[in-house]
């Protein structure tokens, strides 16, 4: 990804965050979970939930007349509540839905080739589901950590992807959350600090063997820790000088893995010996406009 595009991203994705807490303030939503049909009833929306295929997690249309949102009837609670939210975002941010189209792509599970405007929806989504409002109290008390998304996935009724996203996003320490797909690097959630410090993690990047989340693809195991120097994940200039904690947990039924990164700077002694170590060999080389060759 350019420079460019990466803040095009960015300026897409505040954008759709500025909306859903738009959306929240004029509701006065206070309470835990947020109820997402009052939310779409307020709207015009009518739900309903029926049997559709297991990769389709619902759609809207207008029918009638009539504002509609069909929900996979098969789902789970918390996922119905984020595709609520995300028809919701198609509405509210004027954005065209693929669910009409002839072969639409899979809208559940799979990050692969994602159009930009369902990643605008999700982002709306998981805004709702956890206004930043009723969010900032646990994420300046919790630690960010399996135990805390699982606990916070239970307040607030969404996913531990929604929460794991969202609290790496939006904390004040050095955090990462990092999806992978069929062992690559497919979403990446930083924390501003550590934007700040310009840790990148590359998208399509294969999972580091000596992460924890790689031994989940060859154990089975369904969690996994793990603690490194940063440049395991990183080439950046930054990475050598930080120190990863790293806890995990697998997806089978979409070949997903997610990981909760952890960072902290490190002593002189331990990054010197960071150095002698072969961490970089599967890291996508940063681009510097330097040639790799020399000149004849």
């Amino acid at each position: 990804m350019s420079l460019i595009e990466e803040k095009n991203t960015d300026m897409e994705k505040l954008t759709a965050q500025l909306k859903a807490r738009e959306l929240i303030r004029s509701r006065k939503i206070t309470a835990l979970p947020v109820d997402t049909e009052i939310v779409a009833q307020s709207l015009g929306f009518e739900i309903s939930y029926k049997d559709l295929p297991d990769d389709e997690s619902g759609f809207s249309a207008v029918i009638k007349g009539k504002k509609r949102i069909v929900v996979n009837n098969n789902h789970e609670p918390k996922r119905q509540r984020f595709t609520i939210f995300h028809e919701i975002a198609h509405d509210y941010l004027k954005l065209p839905s693929l669910h009409d189209q002839p072969s639409p792509p899979p809208t559940l599970g799979s990050y692969v080739k994602r159009p930009a405007e369902e990643i605008a929806c999700d982002i709306f989504a998981a805004e709702c589901l956890l206004p930043w409002s009723l969010l900032q109290p646990y994420i300046d008390d919790e630690t960010f950590c399996i135990e805390t998304v699982d606990f916070l996935s239970e307040e607030f009724q969404a996913s531990r992807l929604c929460v794991a996203s969202r609290f790496a996003d939006q904390s004040p320490g050095l955090h990462a959350y990092v999806l992978s797909e069929n062992g690559q690097v497919v979403y990446v959630a930083r924390s501003k600090p550590l934007q700040d410090l310009q840790y990148w993690i590359s998208i399509g990047l294969p999972l580091p063997r000596q992460s924890g989340v790689h031994s989940l693809l060859s154990s089975g195991q369904l969690l996994a820790q793990a603690s490194y120097n940063g440049v395991v994940w990183s080439s950046s200039d930054v990475a050598g000088k930080l120190f990863c904690e790293e806890e995990s947990f697998s997806l089978p039924k979409w070949g997903q893995t997610a990981s909760l990164l952890t960072l902290g700077k490190i002593s002189k002694d331990d990054e010197r010996s960071a150095e002698d170590e072969d961490y970089d060999a599967e890291l996508l080389p940063e681009l510097t406009g330097i040639l790799p060759w020399r000149k004849k």
